[in-house]
């Protein structure tokens, strides 16, 4: 992103906290309404963020999925309706278009005329509102001014100051991790802002203090599981690595870029520093280990973990083989929610008694390098604590982005489907086969097609250098025809 070409906002609990107001919403009741309003209040520094973002002419809009004589009520009482070029409200997409559906953010582009969406960004409070924004091809950000809880993982998260600070340089607005692995090296985020996202210990995205923060993370991984996250994916290095060790023909030779290992101790040698940032506190943690690496599986991270302390200069002590996972333990990919994945952590990951003196009373940092639902995690926490631990932190280089909108279902077996990316270029559709006890299914599907403009012979998507696209399968159609079509938005 070199130029920002418009700014969005969510209305309610983005620009002030409305939570009093749902009834109000629901029942339509103006004479409830008129009788809150005055005891509501904008976020702070909303309005001087407006004035800033006007001042370099920056278009604004909403788009909300109250109705209009709501919001148009609201942005009059507070006296900031003029900010906004567009407003976007529920009435514009009733009945089946209001977020999480890309409609309302696709309006309100068009209404601005954007050449490129990917240069605009989307500033939400809830999972609708990032989940809206992927599926329109906008950046979405999180507000650190309101009360965030939600489960999906946006593009980055900031304060009205930083926020403010950026827009001039809208590409340093990247997650720590993702800008390293733009150029494989840490020299692009060199001087920059520490940008990362805090969870709870269920993987979701929240806003505590920061000396109560328990789990960090630097970047976000794109899965195959829907076909939006698919086609973020494409284009997504730091998601590209991550999965690379899954699928490298020759999974033993794999190991972790080296800028993983830059990244890690950068992020340990500042950690403390950063944590409590203005406050009359320091701490230092003890001890980092790593979540390991299953039975008969190649110890990536303890590797890393092996590499960072190779690197000296950091003041712990390094323990690479702190858990173990029991041999019969499955990989928390073939599982479904968060149900069972906590139930096979709880049964197959567990600690190693001969630390138990080693671990009493110090401060742990445990590195991961993806959180889904936060299982592994929970129980590693949970462990440490029977050991009479200080303190824990736990790190992550990503957190998955979830599917969105409707996952396939596989018309054979009815399992869920994935996208795969074929050897010749072409995605497809391949059953999961995730289900326990049930024969393998091995049916595929193409991806969605359309007929082609020039010629009438089917378009399907492929996968290229700059992510998915268009085109004809000669192989399989015949056709001579080369026209295609980008997905960008």
């Amino acid at each position: 992103m070199n130029t920002v070409e418009a700014i969005l906002f969510d209305l309610d609990n983005t620009l002030l906290g409305t939570s009093k107001l749902e009834v109000v919403r629901r029942t339509r009741d103006m004479e409830k309404l008129e009788q809150l309003l005055p005891k509501m209040k904008l976020f702070k520094k909303i309005l001087p963020t407006l004035e800033s973002i006007k001042n370099k002419n920056i278009p604004l809009g909403i788009v909300t999925n109250s109705p209009r004589w709501y919001a148009e009520r609201l942005l009059a009482y507070f006296n900031i309706e003029d900010y906004f070029s567009v407003i976007i409200t529920y009435d514009e997409v009733k009945p089946y278009g209001e977020k999480p559906n890309a409609r309302g953010i696709n309006l309100a582009c068009e209404h601005l005329k954007i050449q490129n969406k990917s240069n605009v960004f989307y500033v939400g409070d809830q999972k609708i509102d990032i989940e809206a924004s992927y599926a329109a091809g906008v950046t979405p950000l999180a507000p650190t001014w309101a009360n965030i809880k939600m489960s999906q993982m946006p593009a980055c998260i900031v304060s009205t100051d930083e926020f403010i600070k950026q827009l001039s340089t809208p590409s340093n607005l990247i997650l720590l991790a993702e800008a390293a692995a733009k150029n494989d090296n840490l020299t692009a985020i060199k001087g920059k802002k520490f940008y990362f996202v805090p969870l709870n210990m269920d993987g979701e995205v929240i806003m505590p203090e920061r000396k109560n923060i328990e789990l960090i993370t630097f970047g976000r991984y794109f899965t195959n599981k829907s076909e939006i996250t698919s086609t973020l994916r494409a284009t997504h290095k730091l998601s590209m690595e991550i999965s690379r060790k899954d699928t490298q023909e020759n999974q033993e030779s794999y190991s972790v870029p080296e800028y993983w290992t830059d990244l890690l101790f950068f992020v340990l040698k500042r950690l403390s520093d950063f944590l409590y940032e203005n406050e009359n506190y320091f701490d230092d943690f003890d001890i980092v280990t790593v979540i390991p690496s299953k039975q008969h599986k190649p110890a990536r991270l303890e590797q890393l973990l092996t590499r960072i302390e190779a690197k000296g200069e950091l003041p712990y002590r390094f323990i690479p083989d702190m858990f173990y996972f029991a041999d019969d333990a499955k990989s928390l990919k073939t599982l479904g929610g968060a149900a069972k994945r906590n139930e096979e952590v709880d049964k197959s990951l567990i600690f190693k008694e001969q630390y138990s003196n080693v671990i009493a009373g110090k401060k742990v940092i445990v590195i991961d390098d993806v959180i889904t639902t936060g299982a592994t995690f929970k129980k590693a926490k949970r462990l440490l604590e029977d050991q009479n631990i200080e303190r824990f932190l736990g790190v992550s280089i990503a957190k998955t982005v979830h599917s969105i909108g409707p996952q396939k279902i596989c018309p054979a077996c009815g399992r869920p489907m994935r996208i795969i990316e074929g050897k010749i270029n072409i995605p497809f559709w391949g059953c999961s086969g995730f289900h326990e006890n049930i024969e393998q299914c091995t049916n595929i599907e193409n991806l969605e097609v359309k007929d082609c403009p020039r010629c009438g012979d089917k378009l399907i998507k492929m996968s290229g250098k700059y992510g998915m696209f268009l085109s004809h399968d000669r192989k399989v159609y015949g056709s001579k025809c080369k026209h295609s079509e980008s997905m960008r938005g």
